[in-house]
């Protein structure tokens, strides 16, 4: 041995510099004894006779000194260089609890390796000798690559054990832990600036549960796994390194027999046993039976129990337990388990994985039977997580690929959406006799708009497909599940909206499939299964008190709705009353007033409550007895759907729309009732009037009328005569070929004879006389039959108008007759194309089917125009006064 490398070894024991001296004067005095040097100094170089004698010698003279430092070296020991053989010493690596590792430059294969020398301290302790050739013995057998691999085995020229290893570049796993969850932001997991990701760290540790999986089949227990004992390596290596702690625990039945052959074995000279209630290992990741000290409990779930510590580090950035002291930490683990993982949010608003809280808890069990059976259990849930992130990192790329498309789609839409709307309302200006020259820019609009609305659909359509193949990557995406169910909630609002039943089918079968593919706990879920269930609710407050309210509902019966009882609800007002949504009616009572039927409709989540545009509860009026005439209807104040049907001529697109309160004439008035308003004229001296309102036949001719169709008798009055067919027309058929003027002047004498203000109906007015509240398509309801209504295919013989009481199907929910088929009414408005075009006042607006006409003129939302001054064989009127409460 050289006089330098016994200054390393003081060195490396911290002696002080006096008893370096002492000890470095007798060394010499020993090497120039025992050789016969002439001189001995640092440089001079030396023969080696037996190096561990000299090791010996030199121990014995150390550990004979009384003031021997004995305290383990450390980073700022002075890094003195030490003859390795063969080995070319480049510089210490770093120390741990058994040795120093250096790095060192094998000559004879041309490679740099890391090598662990015991410490001269340990050496002379045969329980750590014994430890540290365990372990190179165990990490020579333990073949994986996820275990650092050891190449050589000796003892050097000094009598210190070592072994040569793999050389590891990189940095252990404890310091990635701390990047990975310095760079969360905004509650989402981030990559660091070299790279590192949660999935990246996920897998890493994934490789380190298969590599102890790989220890366990051999019958090797770590018993010392933590962060600084994982090595991540430059280009992906993860290496489980420091197995001093090692224990072999060979043949029990928790390894298999085809594995026994190939269990890892040490030479019996060295081997070394652990006294029961020693606790060996670092307490932070110690499993309970590890913290009390029982060895005999250890097997292959405490270092299960350990993997899930060092992931529970992985997932929330620490270890499960925080103390001031190791004893006070042992105490920790001793007394129960960490704070639970489930349902925490940290202060970055992270939400761990379910899954893998789960599975975390699940190996840090207190009872190793409920641990995971093995390690390489934990790692298969680990590897089955991370293709599940995998698939959902590709199907989220999907996803987020949509956005944009979308967008496109929409803004496809809009402009289609614009440009139609420009070209109608240009076309609608040009008289229909100019040329196409005029008209061709318009025309061009709408081929424009046809195209977009037609890629609108396409790319609509793509956005679709693809979320369905981001959901075939990944089946339980959340993102994906959220962007279809909200397309289908539209697509079913709209279909319902639509009165269309295969649509409202299929979207709702879509949207229940996505809604439960939700999370329990979304928002989302939760808003549309309510949704669908159709809830709602309905507040009822009369205008007076003790008023029986009767709740009937509307359900189908042969292609129409019937009112069917469902409940007397006593006497109150009704307060946010449940229904499931429906069309329903109740019926007010009380005696000494008109019963009032007050239709509602609850749609999905609705609460009816009365509430005017303005805000304000409104009341139901009852009307006192006698203030309704027994041939009229009162329509009370409220909400009604309004056009939106597509099926029929000039409807109003949907809206919703209040309404004040109103009554109206049970039936169009009738022949019998003109004749009176007429004869009455004629008794006031005021014949020339009734001349100009008494209906006349048409002409064909612009501007001229022809013949009278009443008779007048030998007083003068006007009759029913026959027609030029023969027919007459009976008293209580409604009265027909009479002008806009004609009417009114009716509604005017109607109104001096009752002393009310009655007139014609508007359009809305009559809409929701006919309509009710919710939206149906006819009077009766959404189906059709020619015999519900007087119309072209509802005769048997010739087609004539008919008597006011000869369809009794065509009746409104407030009971008023006739306002599909028969006759045509007049209203007071003046016509206009939609809510928001310009009142043309030459026109007044016609409302109901006829007679004559087919069956798209007998919906509800049918409306027609024609000047005043017209008179037809199907064109008749109502009367409408308001009722004051």
């Amino acid at each position: 041995m050289e006089l330098w490398q016994i200054k390393g070894i003081l060195t490396e024991l911290r002696v002080s510099d006096q008893l370096a001296l002492q000890i470095m004067d007798s060394a010499k005095r020993v090497l120039f004894e025992e050789h016969q040097h002439p001189a001995i100094d640092e440089g001079a170089e030396t023969l080696y006779v037996d190096p561990i004698a000299q090791r010996k010698s030199l121990m014995s003279a150390v550990v004979g000194c009384d003031t021997i430092d004995t305290v383990e070296p450390d980073n700022q020991s002075i890094d003195i260089p030490v003859q390795l053989g063969q080995y070319d010493d480049l510089g210490r690596l770093g120390e741990g609890s058994m040795g120093t590792v250096r790095l060192v430059y094998d000559r004879k294969l041309n490679r740099r390796l890391a090598m662990k020398i015991i410490h001269p301290n340990l050496c002379v302790n045969d329980t750590a000798a014994s430890r540290f050739a365990e372990e190179a013995q165990v990490c020579a057998q333990l073949q994986h690559p996820n275990i650092v691999p050891v190449h050589d085995f000796g003892v050097l020229s000094d009598g210190r054990f070592y072994f040569t290893m793999k050389e590891i570049k990189g940095r252990s796993l404890d310091t990635v832990i701390r990047a990975v969850h310095g760079a969360i932001r905004d509650g989402q997991f981030q990559p660091t600036k070299d790279g590192w990701t949660f999935h990246r760290l996920i897998d890493a540790f994934r490789q380190v549960c298969q590599a102890v999986g790989y220890a366990h089949s051999k019958g090797v227990l770590h018993r010392d796994l933590k962060p600084e004992n994982i090595m991540l390596g430059e280009f992906g290596e993860v290496l489980v390194v420091d197995w001093g702690l090692a224990k072999i625990i060979g043949h029990t039945e928790q390894v298999s027999e085809t594995k026994q052959m190939s269990l890892v074995s040490s030479n019996k000279q060295l081997t070394h046993a652990t006294q029961m209630g020693q606790v060996a290992g670092t307490p932070l990741y110690m499993a309970p039976e590890q913290a009390w000290g029982e060895i005999d409990q250890l097997n292959m779930q405490t270092d299960v129990y350990t993997l899930g510590a060092i992931w529970y580090e992985i997932l929330t950035g620490h270890p499960p337990y925080r103390g001031t002291s190791p004893q006070d930490i042992l105490a920790q683990v001793r007394s129960g388990p960490p704070p639970s993982l489930h349902n925490r949010i940290d202060a970055d608003g992270l939400i761990l994985p379910e899954e893998l809280v789960s599975a975390c808890e699940q190996a840090m069990s207190r009872l190793q039977s409920e641990r995971f059976a093995s390690a390489e259990l934990l790692a298969s849930v680990l590897q089955e997580w991370l293709e599940g992130a995998k698939r959902r990192e590709k199907a989220l790329t999907i996803v987020h690929g949509t956005d944009a498309l979308s967008l496109q789609a929409q803004q496809l839409k809009s402009e289609s959406t614009q440009l139609f709307e420009t070209a109608r309302l240009g076309l609608k200006e040009i008289p229909s006799w100019e040329s196409e020259e005029i008209k061709g820019p318009y025309w061009d609009k709408e081929q424009t708009a046809r195209a977009k609305k037609l890629e609108s659909e396409r790319l609509d359509l793509s956005v679709e497909h693809s979320l369905q193949n981001a959901l075939s990557h990944k089946r339980d995406l959340i993102e994906a599940h959220v962007a279809l169910a909200e397309r289908y909630l539209m697509a079913h609002q709209t279909a319902e909206r639509n009165r269309d039943e295969r649509m409202v089918s299929q979207s709702e079968l879509h949207l229940r499939h996505h809604a439960t593919a939700l999370p329990p706990r979304n928002e989302l879920r939760h808003r549309i299964l309510y949704y669908l269930k159709g809830l709602g609710a309905v507040s009822i407050q009369p205008d007076i008190d003790d008023v029986e309210i009767i709740l009937e509902k509307y359900v189908p019966h042969h292609r129409r709705l019937v009112p069917k009882r469902v409940a007397v609800l006593g006497r109150s007002a009704l307060v946010n009353h449940s229904l499931e949504m429906g069309s329903y009616r109740f019926i007010l009572s009380k005696k000494g007033h008109h019963d009032v039927v007050y239709p509602v409709h609850i749609a999905r989540g609705q609460h009816w409550d009365g509430r005017d545009e303005a805000g304000i509860q409104r009341p139901i009026h009852i009307p006192r007895q006698g203030q309704i005439g027994p041939s009229e209807c009162y329509v009370p104040a409220g909400w009604f759907h309004c056009g939106g049907d597509q099926n029929t001529l000039s409807p109003y697109s949907h809206r919703r729309v209040w309404q004040d309160g109103f009554v109206m004439s049970r039936f169009p008035i009738t022949n019998q009732e003109y004749l009176c308003f007429l004869n009455h004229l004629l008794d006031d001296d005021r014949e020339e009037e009734a001349l100009r309102f008494v209906p006349k036949q048409m002409t064909g001719l612009e501007g001229e009328v022809g013949a009278m169709i009443y008779g007048r008798n030998r007083n003068g009055y006007f009759e029913l005569v026959a027609d030029s067919d023969g027919d007459v027309w009976e008293p209580d058929v409604p009265v027909c070929m009479i002008n806009y003027w004609s009417a009114e002047a009716y509604c005017k004498w109607i109104s001096e004879q009752r002393g009310l203000k009655c007139r014609l109906p508007s359009d809305l007015e009559w809409e929701k006389a006919a309509r009710g509240v919710d939206g149906r398509w006819h009077v009766w309801g959404d189906g059709f039959d020619p015999s519900y209504g007087c119309m072209i295919h509802s005769h048997q013989d010739r087609r004539i108008p008919a008597r006011i009481n000869s369809y009794p199907i065509d009746e409104s929910v407030y009971g008023i007759r006739g306002l599909a088929g028969n006759m045509s009414d007049w209203t007071s408005s003046s016509y206009r194309i939609d809510w928001s075009e310009t009142v043309d006042p030459s026109r007044k607006t016609l409302r109901g089917g006829s007679w004559i006409q087919r069956a798209s003129a007998l919906r509800t939302a049918y409306r027609n125009s024609c000047y005043p001054s017209y008179q037809y064989y199907d064109l008749s009127f109502r009367v409408v006064y308001g009722l004051n409460p």
